[in-house]
C-alpha cells in the first residue's frame, strides 16, 4: 500500500505544479502526457485503482523525474517474480554524477549561467546572477556547485568564476528523460517571454504546412545547420545579454504510420 500512496502523491504533486503554471491545464491533458486514459488516471489519483510496477515505470519516464526520485518510488514496488523490492539507499558517486548530469540538461539555467559568464559585465556573485536570470539564490548556488563539479565552470584564486569551454555530451537513458524535461521547460520559457518581453526584443514565428514525411531527416539537418550558423553570427562581438533559440517542428495531424514502419 505504501508504494501506491507514494505514486499517487507524486502524480498529485506534478499535476498541481502544472496547474500553477497554467490554470487551464486539465486532467485530460495530464492523462495524454502520461499515456493514460482520463478515467484510469482519475481512478489512480483517488486510490480506486492499483498501479502495476510496469505502469509506474512507464509513467515515471513520462514525468521526467530525476534518477533519485524515480528510484525512490520504483524501489517500493516488488520486482515481478521474486517479490523483492529494490534497495534505495545513500547515492553512490555514480548516482551523484548521474544526478548532476540530469539537472545540467533538464534545468535551463545551468547553460544560461555559463553563457552569462561570457558577457562583458559578468559578476561572480550569486545574488547578481539570480537577479539577471530571475532565479532564486539557492538555485544559483546549486547550479554553480554542479558546474564546478562537472568541470564546465572553474574558479580562479580570487574567487571569480569563468567557463572552461569544455563541451558536454552524454547518450545514456538519463539524458533522454532529462531532455524531455528540458524541452518542456523551453516551452514554458517561451510562453513567459511572449507575455513579458517587448516584440522588439524577441521573434516568434510559425508556419503550418502539408509535408512529405520522408523529408524529415533533411529538415532536421537544415534546422541544425541554420541553428549553428545563427549562433556563430550572434556570438561574435560584445556579449551583453543571454538569449535562447528554440525551433520546434512537430506533427499537428495524427501520424499515419504503417505497420511496416512500426516494426
Amino acid at each position: 500500500m505504501q508504494e501506491q500512496l507514494a505514486f499517487q502523491k507524486k502524480l498529485h504533486e506534478v499535476f498541481a505544479e502544472a496547474q500553477l503554471r497554467n490554470s487551464s491545464y486539465s486532467l485530460r491533458a495530464y492523462a495524454r502526457r502520461l499515456g493514460l486514459s482520463p478515467s484510469a488516471l482519475s481512478e489512480i489519483l483517488h486510490g480506486k485503482r492499483r498501479a502495476s510496477r510496469k505502469l509506474v515505470k512507464r509513467t515515471i519516464e513520462r514525468l521526467a523525474l530525476s534518477p533519485a526520485e524515480a528510484d525512490a518510488i520504483l524501489g517500493l514496488f516488488p520486482i515481478k517474480g521474486n517479490g523483492k523490492k529494490l534497495q534505495v539507499g545513500i547515492p553512490s558517486e555514480r548516482m551523484e554524477l548521474t544526478m548532476d548530469q540530469f539537472h545540467l540538461i533538464s534545468e535551463w539555467y545551468h547553460f544560461a549561467i555559463l553563457s552569462l559568464a561570457e558577457t562583458v559585465d559578468f559578476k561572480s556573485d550569486e545574488e547578481w546572477i539570480a537577479k539577471r536570470l530571475n532565479l532564486k539564490i539557492l538555485e544559483v548556488k546549486n547550479a554553480i556547485a554542479r558546474l564546478l563539479r562537472l568541470g564546465l565552470l572553474a574558479q580562479k584564486e580570487d574567487g571569480t568564476w569563468w567557463p572552461t569551454g569544455i563541451h558536454y555530451s552524454t547518450t545514456d537513458e538519463v539524458s533522454d528523460v532529462a531532455l524531455r524535461k528540458a524541452h518542456a521547460f523551453n516551452l514554458e520559457l517561451a510562453r513567459t517571454s511572449l507575455e513579458r518581453d517587448f516584440v522588439s526584443e524577441r521573434d516568434f514565428i510559425s508556419s503550418t504546412m502539408a509535408i512529405d514525411r520522408s523529408k524529415l531527416p533533411l529538415a532536421k539537418k537544415m534546422i541544425r545547420e541554420f541553428r549553428k550558423k545563427l549562433s556563430e553570427t550572434l556570438e561574435v562581438g560584445e556579449k551583453n545579454e543571454v538569449y535562447k533559440i528554440c525551433i520546434n517542428l512537430f506533427p499537428l495531424s495524427n501520424l499515419n504510420i504503417t505497420k511496416e514502419e512500426i516494426q
